[in-house]
């Protein structure tokens, strides 16, 4: 295991170790391991390191120090396993005739070994214990296996982690010393004072911080306007810098400040007279969601038939009324607002309060519009469809979101709302987290009780890795009793 905080140096090791082993590893076609099975590819040959990670967004920050050449072997976990859609036949006891439903099944297996012989896994501490078995499954017995990750930060809300079992188990190397260059900089440094219980320091164009009101609603106002007033001098474009909240609901959760930015970054707009981002009022299975061209949207969950994972941002390219919808008609609703007045959208359900009691009948019910969205980067751009009321329950906008969500991300400016209302998620490594998400500045809104909860209260403590590791399990979520699959450590020799 690879224990490093922000600013330690895990980019330049990251890049060293695969230095030193790619004179050591055999090359393969990672056709093969793509599951390409188009008979005109030729064979592509590349070293036998897989680099993976769960989120797509930890992926693309993996590819950052990497030659492009590596490129290809960077995937999300999912995607390295090969996850595709199979149907099984059962028996429907209440209509007494037999029918087919869709899984989701891994294509590599104990019995269907991935080719690679080293396998570096970043961001661990987010990697649930299933999925790591599935992977360590997979992998061959020869395998050798790096895992990297930061102990500082949030522990993961549902289920366990691999990564402090691993650390109890597994030779640890933790980087300490934050280099020079990193020290320099007032992000990184407000990052480290935050994890000593310390405030961190103001900076004219790398860490603003600004007051909050201690009401909510006052609050809220004044959060919008900055962001507004951060938008018209170019320091927040929402596709390329974050909105970081500590929680769902309430006046300051992500629910509430989607439904007022999403009518000032995207409002109406026409174009030679015709209207090309109307809002729709989408029907979906019992649910009822806004959205239009233009929005910025997330996951809420994984999508492993399309390889779609938890967090993963896209915008809305396209909304249409849905053929094989056999609801209501009117349901085909459009709202027109103005932009800069506020539109009540709280009749509306988000997908994110939604209460898991849907039947599968009910998700694969077809919705009233389709909606095509497009995530991805320069590097691996693809459109998604959304024509299921299970598929729109999996997506919501996303102008801000918690810091959970913004985990394994990077976004060149983030706007940090911290406030005594959400008290009860304000700890020291929910505020490290969401700081080391900024590439190039933070601004930081608090009021006094929010922001003195976020820097006194801290869930893992300990002098020790082992102290530390200890607390990192305790924190998770302890209704999941699964054990992870460690084989034996062997020390690499290069």
């Amino acid at each position: 295991c690879l224990i490093s905080a922000a600013g330690t140096g895990k980019t330049t090791v990251t890049k060293q170790i695969v230095k030193e082993l790619e004179n050591f590893v055999p090359t393969i076609d990672i056709n093969r391991a793509k599951l390409n099975k188009e008979k005109d590819i030729p064979p592509e040959y590349n070293v036998a390191i897989c680099f993976c990670a769960f989120t797509g967004r930890a992926v693309q920050q993996m590819k950052r120090p990497l030659p492009r050449a590596y490129h290809p072997l960077c995937n999300t976990i999912h995607a390295t396993l090969g996850y595709a859609p199979v149907y099984e036949t059962y028996y429907d006891d209440k209509e007494r005739i037999y029918k087919e439903k869709m899984i989701f099944r891994p294509t590599f297996t104990a019995s269907n070994k991935l080719p690679f012989k080293i396998c570096i896994v970043d961001e661990a501490g987010m990697v649930p214990i299933r999925l790591w078995n599935e992977l360590i499954a997979a992998l061959p017995s020869d395998v050798k296996i790096i895992l990297i990750g930061d102990i500082n930060q949030l522990p993961p809300v549902q289920g366990r982690s691999v990564l402090g079992f691993a650390m109890l188990n597994w030779p640890t190397y933790t980087l300490e010393h934050i280099h020079r260059q990193a020290a320099g900089n007032p992000i990184i440094a407000n990052a480290h004072n935050i994890l000593r219980g310390l405030y961190p320091a103001k900076d004219p164009k790398k860490f603003a911080m600004l007051g909050l009101p201690d009401g909510s609603i006052a609050a809220q106002n004044k959060l919008i306007g900055v962001i507004q007033q951060l938008h018209k001098r170019d320091l927040f474009d929402p596709f390329l810098d974050a909105l970081i909240v500590p929680q769902n609901t309430d006046n300051l959760g992500q629910i509430a400040l989607n439904e007022r930015l999403v009518q000032y970054f995207n409002k109406p707009r026409e174009v030679e007279g015709i209207l090309v981002n109307r809002r729709y009022i989408i029907t979906a299975g019992y649910i009822h969601v806004a959205f239009a061209v233009g929005d910025k949207v997330m996951l809420l969950q994984n999508d492993r038939a399309r390889e779609l994972t938890n967090g993963m941002i896209g915008r809305v390219v396209s909304i249409n009324v849905n053929g094989r919808y056999d609801g209501n008609k009117s349901d085909h609703s459009q709202v027109k607002f103005d932009g800069d007045i506020d539109m009540d959208l709280s009749k509306i359900n988000d997908a994110t309060t939604l209460v898991e009691e849907k039947t599968e009948d009910i998700s694969q019910r077809q919705a009233s519009h389709i909606m095509v969205v497009e995530f991805g980067d320069a590097d691996r751009g693809m459109e998604v469809t959304f024509a299921t009321a299970g598929q729109f329950k999996i997506v919501t906008l996303a102008y801000a979101f918690t810091c959970h969500k913004s985990q394994g991300g990077e976004y060149r400016n983030v706007v940090i709302c911290i406030h005594a209302s959400n008290i009860r998620m304000l700890t020291r490594e929910w505020l490290y987290t969401a700081v080391t998400r900024a590439r190039e500045r933070v601004i930081l809104l608090a009021n006094d009780r929010g922001l003195a909860q976020a820097i006194n209260v801290q869930r893992i403590k300990g002098r020790t890795v082992a102290e530390k590791a200890k607390q990192f399990l305790e924190l998770q979520d302890r209704k999941d009793t699964a054990l992870p699959i460690l084989p034996e450590p062997e020390l690499m020799e290069v």
